[in-house]
């Protein structure tokens, strides 16, 4: 699964590039992806259901390397929602994200949805590090 996740989030970066945008693997790059998402929203209405699926994966994923190079964690599946999530902290706390639906109502246009203000809520539970705190940013 982390080679699949790394290899999205790669193919993420490229499509990036393609519209001027850099995407380092940092915390600072979550903006930008929010510009990305902003710009791709704009026709993806156009994209047919796999194309769209694909799409807010490989952005989904992106954020989810970002958050393992910043916090650790490990990667799991779940099977409720059939998309991977990553979780940083355990044993001593737990702080858990998902990110495939997040970006699929970006994508969908739903600025309300923001990246940059999803983000910062999973960043300053992880920085955090509460013991015994059990979060899951959805």
């Amino acid at each position: 699964m982390e080679e699949e996740i790394a290899r999205m989030a790669a193919e993420a970066v490229a499509i990036a590039a393609a519209m001027k945008l850099s995407l380092d693997y940092s915390e600072k790059s979550i903006p930008r992806v929010e510009s990305a998402l902003a710009a791709v929203a704009e026709h993806f209405d156009s994209l047919d259901d796999a194309g769209k699926a694909l799409t807010a994966q490989r952005f989904g994923c992106y954020l989810l390397v970002v958050g393992q190079r910043t916090y650790g964690g490990r990667y799991q599946w779940n099977e409720e929602r059939n998309q991977p999530v990553l979780v940083v902290g355990e044993p001593n706390y737990r702080v858990a994200i998902i990110t495939w639906d997040k970006v699929t109502e970006r994508l969908e246009g739903d600025q309300t949805d923001d990246i940059t203000f999803f983000w910062a809520g999973f960043a300053m539970r992880a920085k955090a590090k509460t013991a015994g705190s059990d979060f899951l940013f959805v």
